[in-house]
């Protein structure tokens, strides 16, 4: 079982002033607990957040079978995982965790649970800046996982289920992925449709062919995760996936509105593997056209 550590709790736990990494004291490579407050050593932080950690004792000086894997296209960005050491008491001053590495700090964001108190665990970090990464990898004579353009080619077509709509009528539309290149690839479909509306779509509409306001968002762009699997497209084939426009805009004013479909696409390995090894997206552009709605003749034949 994982653990994971939102955001918002580590922001807490993280104070914001800056501290050069130079001024500070040197620790050696390890976990250490981490806290809040003004207790413990600041330490300029080595993953995307900003402000400092403050570090407390040191818990565990073993890090074991470390892997540094790319998140970025631009290789910017790391998850680090590791086994070392966790605890089975709580320190109310210093109730998290980091790991400094030649002085580069990161907060723990992942854990394990642990088999038996004090027991080799699996932990995650992030790490920012090739620089930083690569004083982890010369520390642990380790080659970093990073990504390339897999290769990979696609036709992006929207395809509407009708020409023309009435105020408010439902719009039905099918993202259709056509593979164009020479070889197979895989993508990632789910993991963000535990929510009101499947938020791997994503959607601008403007008013006036494009050339008028924006028309606003009315749905709610919260997720919670949700089951996902990885698609193959095969050369020369396509892929649909149908959606409702309707949980986007409310589109009640005759008008022809340009709308700028995203579609979110992790593309992965195809090895069985699940991560990702290239991020991409599915975008295009097409028309909705709503019409005065259009009032029924009565007949002037009697009844």
């Amino acid at each position: 079982m994982w653990r994971c550590f939102s955001s918002l709790s580590l922001a807490i736990l993280f104070t914001t002033q800056l501290v050069a990494a130079d001024t500070v004291e040197t620790r050696p490579n390890g976990v250490y607990r981490a806290g809040y407050g003004n207790k413990g050593t600041e330490y300029p932080r080595s993953d995307e957040g900003t402000g400092t950690v403050r570090l407390g004792k040191l818990i565990s000086d073993q890090i074991k079978d470390v892997e540094i894997i790319s998140l970025s296209n631009d290789n910017e960005l790391f998850r680090m995982n590791f086994k070392s050491r966790v605890p089975s008491t709580v320190d109310p001053d210093f109730r998290y965790m980091a790991v400094c590495i030649n002085n580069c700090v990161m907060p723990i964001w992942s854990q394990a649970e642990p088999k038996l108190p004090d027991s080799m665990v699996q932990l995650g970090a992030r790490i920012q800046g090739k620089k930083v990464m690569q004083k982890i990898a010369i520390a642990y004579d380790i080659k970093p996982q990073l990504r390339k353009h897999p290769g990979h080619k696609f036709l992006v077509h929207w395809v509407l289920d009708k020409k023309e709509y009435a105020p408010g009528e439902k719009i039905d539309v099918t993202l259709r992925i056509t593979n164009v290149g020479k070889k197979p690839f895989w993508f990632r479909r789910g993991g963000m449709n535990r929510a009101a509306r499947d938020q791997q779509f994503a959607f601008v509409a403007m008013r006036s062919y494009g050339n008028g306001k924006p028309v606003p968002d009315i749905g709610d762009g919260n997720n919670f995760g949700g089951i996902s699997q990885q698609l193959k497209v095969e050369p020369g084939k396509s892929l649909e996936i149908p959606i409702q426009l309707n949980l986007w805009f409310k589109l009640d004013t005759p008008d022809t509105y340009q709308v700028t479909g995203i579609y979110r696409m992790p593309i992965g390995s195809g090895d069985g593997k699940y991560g990702t090894v290239w991020d991409d997206f599915a975008v295009g552009e097409f028309k909705v056209v709503i019409t005065e709605k259009k009032e029924e003749k009565k007949s002037d034949k009697p009844t």
